[in-house]
């Protein structure tokens, strides 16, 4: 059996590392010893519509081994920096599944010759150390940063309930996620609703239009009107669930804005464009991180 590990115990480390050691020999590294053991002991449940329980193999980061094999890492990207020690000094395969863009930034520091980047489209909420609830199913897209396509093989050829699928262009790809993350996770955040709830609300609705028109602005999408049919169709699909920004507030924890809309600001900046709904979620976002915390 091929070997695989995952890096990260949050909601997508146990996701994946759980649908994954049906086919891979997986290792699972967490942040703590006492979410390795509880592992140990109970395995990785999944809710969806029955509860499945998967036992792959898990360590603490601690005791992180480089073997040579593919490596996903699943941290949020303000918590890349606690782990960047194991990453430059490992020549192993890595696929980064990070929201936004700011990520990028590090990569040109790892000496793999072999770096992919992925999107996530499945829905997962993490109840505790080892239960994640999959509250949306979907797609992983992959692409190629730098090296040979060939490592990501046998993760292409795994179609079940857990597929991935290839995209040429890596920019394109993280552009179209950035988007919808961008018009969904602040605005739920900011509003305290359900994704649905943009769709049902008309202005909300016209700010996420707004939104979109100002991104458009500093990063030139290819297709504007395509685009926003994706996120209302994103937004109709996962309507019951709450952004994973909206929860990391509700959790008193750090949420992503500086990796989504933090990225965006610093493109405007460079090319001197004005962006003032923009800054302002920004602003509102780090404001609440500030009061929940």
């Amino acid at each position: 059996m091929e070997k695989l590990d995952v890096i990260g115990g949050g909601s997508l480390g146990l996701l994946y590392a759980g649908y994954l050691s049906e086919q891979w020999d997986v290792t699972l590294y967490t942040k703590t010893e006492e979410q390795a053991n509880a592992i140990k002991q109970k395995g990785i449940l999944v809710y969806k519509e029955a509860s499945l329980r998967f036992f792959p193999k898990v360590k603490p980061i601690s005791s992180y081994v480089d073997k040579g094999h593919l490596a996903i890492v699943t941290l949020k990207e303000y918590q890349l920096s606690s782990i960047m020690p194991i990453l430059k000094a490992t020549c192993r395969p890595l696929l980064f599944i990070q929201n936004g863009m700011n990520h990028l930034k590090m990569l040109d520091k790892l000496t793999a010759e072999n770096v992919f980047l992925g999107v996530v489209e499945h829905g997962a909420l993490r109840l505790n150390e080892n239960t994640v609830h999959h509250k949306g199913e979907g797609k992983t897209k992959v692409s190629v940063w730098r090296g040979e396509k060939t490592f990501l093989s046998s993760l292409l050829t795994y179609n079940k309930q857990f597929p991935f699928v290839y995209e040429d262009d890596w920019k394109e790809m993280l552009l179209g996620k950035l988007v919808i993350n961008i018009l969904v996770n602040p605005l739920t955040a900011l509003y305290k609703v359900e994704n649905g709830v943009l769709l049902e609300n008309p202005y909300f609705l016209q700010n996420m239009r707004a939104l979109l028109n100002e991104v458009h602005n500093v990063l030139e999408l290819k297709d504007v009107e395509s685009t926003f049919k994706n996120v209302l169709t994103i937004c109709k699909n996962t309507k019951d669930n709450r952004s994973s920004m909206l929860q990391d507030l509700q959790n008193k924890g750090i949420t992503e804005i500086d990796a989504i809309v933090g990225y965006v600001l610093e493109e405007a900046e460079r090319k001197k464009i004005e962006t003032p709904l923009l800054s302002f979620l920004y602003a509102s976002i780090k404001g609440l991180e500030k009061g929940e915390s």
